[in-house]
């Protein structure tokens, strides 16, 4: 029987409050849909994945999605992630914003690092002066092969910040790490998916919201292959 290749998404921030849970849930719904073993891997405190994986199973007609609370006496979760059971072949994990031993456990776990922030100055502020050092320092001290890319959340083009603010990030970031072409946009969809325990495709297939996360799930999927 074949080995089947286990791959590892780690969605992290240095700050909270940019949409880590949301990406979380929606990559593994489409990942789910697309025929994936997936599992969401929670090492948050706050447990928003844990009480949407609430929702999503009082719901027979969804396809279940095993979340695993990693707790700090399981030890390093780089270590442990390739014991976790499920049969899977696709883990997606979220931590707590900040600069902490689980967070950089997840990093050195990760095929891919996401780091999704949002157009706001304070948010920009944190990335370029917290979270790009913290991948740097990371990929310096351990010559991990993980790629890290930022997505900008809960964008809207209309307005003049978020604009100017993306331009910066172009200007000042991409040099050292990608930011993906799909942009997540300020929609109440993603809200109201999340309470319901469905990924925004599930909720409202025939959205915005569902083309532009099937948009970034089929750009991640190209990176973590």
């Amino acid at each position: 029987m074949a080995t089947v290749q286990q791959k590892v998404i780690s969605v992290i921030s240095t700050k909270g409050g940019v949409g880590k849970s949301t990406i979380v849930t929606n990559i593994a719904s489409e990942a789910a849909a697309a025929g994936r073993n997936v599992i969401i891997v929670n090492s948050d405190t706050q447990k928003s994945v844990v009480y949407w994986n609430a929702f999503r199973n009082a719901n027979p007609a969804l396809t279940q999605i095993p979340v695993y609370q990693w707790k700090p006496e399981n030890g390093d979760l780089n270590k442990g992630i390739h014991q976790l059971p499920f049969g899977w072949d696709l883990a997606v994990i979220d931590v707590c914003g900040t600069d902490n031993r689980a967070l950089r456990s997840v990093m050195l776990a990760a095929d891919l690092i996401v780091v999704p922030t949002t157009p706001s100055g304070a948010d920009f502020h944190v990335l370029r002066n917290e979270t790009i050092p913290v991948l740097k320092e990371m990929h310096k001290a351990t010559k991990a092969t993980s790629t890290g890319v930022i997505v900008i959340n809960m964008w809207h083009w209309s307005h003049r910040l978020h604009r100017s603010v993306t331009e910066a990030m172009n200007a000042m970031i991409k040099a050292d790490y990608r930011i993906c072409e799909t942009r997540l946009k300020r929609l109440a969809v993603f809200q109201d998916a999340i309470t319901s325990g469905m990924g925004v495709g599930e909720y409202a297939s025939k959205s915005e919201a569902a083309r532009n996360v099937t948009a970034l799930y089929t750009e991640l999927m190209k990176l973590v292959k």
